[in-house]
């Protein structure tokens, strides 16, 4: 299906990083202090942007890399120089923890969120769709024979999400082969915003102009989307006071406005 992203989650750092320049998602500070590498989910490069920016102001010399938290964890584990790493999802910080790639002590939730159902705005106005219904009545309704845009539910956050609401409100069985996997949750917005999907799965923090929310999962559709932060020990202990110094920030009352602002629940 055109559109649909099916990259590798092998992608090799390199290509990674030249991704993050191309789309402008990675830029460094000039701050003094030990660089540091923050690897983030897609999800949080608005709030995590203005931190940085925060941090710079603070002294520090930062680079932001973006992409699926799955991708990151997998690219920590094989030894990206990443210091911080920040997930949409804690299965992927667990997993570093459980490698001894964390330190443990470092590992804090930084925000929580809430999943919605969206549709781009021209479909939305042409179709004169109807916003508040359950999740259920809308999908039935609306996705018709289209595509379900959501990011891959085998492996990215937004995605195991998805999934478990679906399966919860008793449609994951009638929807898993008509599903628009996408490698991030910004390509699933993407998607409905081109239309290219008439209906997605994303963030509530994540809806942009190009796209309308027609409903929002209940909590109890799925686990709890928790944000988690770790700092990395391969990177070595020169850089743990700093990315100490970056994950106070976070945890910050002046870092939770800024995921508040951004869309985002406090944890």
């Amino acid at each position: 299906m055109g559109g649909i992203l099916g990259k590798s989650l092998g992608k090799s750092l390199g290509k990674l990083l030249i991704l993050a320049a191309a789309c402008g998602w990675g830029y460094a500070a000039e701050a003094g202090g030990e660089p540091l590498t923050v690897f983030a989910a897609a999800s949080t490069k608005g709030p995590m942007d203005e931190i940085a920016l925060l941090a710079k102001n603070n002294g520090m010399d930062v680079t932001m890399v973006y992409a699926g938290s799955s991708l990151l964890a997998r690219q920590i584990e094989n030894g990206a120089p990443a210091d911080i790493f920040v997930s949409a999802h804690p299965l992927w910080t667990r997993r570093l923890k459980n490698l001894s790639i964390t330190y443990p002590e470092s590992i804090t939730t930084i925000a929580s969120n809430r999943l919605v159902l969206i549709a781009g705005k021209k479909m939305f106005e042409k179709n004169k769709i109807a916003s508040g219904l359950p999740a259920k009545d809308a999908i039935l309704k609306y996705l018709q024979s289209g595509y379900l845009a959501v990011a891959d539910p085998d492996h990215v956050p937004a995605g195991i999400y998805a999934k478990e609401a679906l399966t919860n409100i008793g449609l994951w069985d009638d929807l898993k082969n008509s599903l628009a996997r996408t490698l991030d949750v910004t390509a699933a917005l993407a998607l409905v915003a081109n239309g290219e999907s008439p209906l997605g799965i994303v963030y509530a923090s994540d809806v942009a102009d190009a796209v309308v929310v027609i409903s929002v999962f209940n909590d109890n559709d799925h686990t709890p989307i928790l944000y988690s932060a770790a700092a990395i020990k391969q990177s070595g202990d020169k850089n743990k006071q700093s990315a100490m110094r970056f994950i106070d920030i976070l945890k910050s009352n002046a870092g939770k406005d800024i995921f508040i602002k951004s869309g985002f629940r406090g944890n």
